[in-house]
């Protein structure tokens, strides 16, 4: 199965801090070419934050892929405690 999280060619990328200790990242599916970062960031979330590990983190970050930048942070509750999105 090919791999469609490609780590190099991504916008964006999450990490999430477990609450059982383990740092865990994710890629957004959505490449340099394909579609804007809030689209990346917004299935992110989508998946991740509210979906899948939804009340088993302290924290989730969503990082700007090629500057390192944090764009948001999230507390273990799925609130937004930072937001660093230029509009």
């Amino acid at each position: 199965m090919p791999n469609y999280f490609d780590k190099e060619k991504s916008l964006t990328f999450l990490c999430l801090y477990l609450k059982n200790g383990e740092k865990r990242y994710y890629s957004s599916r959505l490449k340099e070419d394909r579609s804007s970062k809030e689209t990346g960031m917004k299935g992110l979330r989508r998946r991740f934050v509210n979906g899948k590990f939804k009340g088993q983190y302290h924290t989730a970050v969503i990082f700007d892929n090629t500057s390192k930048e944090i764009l948001e942070k999230f507390d273990e509750y799925g609130k937004r405690t930072f937001n660093n999105l230029k509009s």
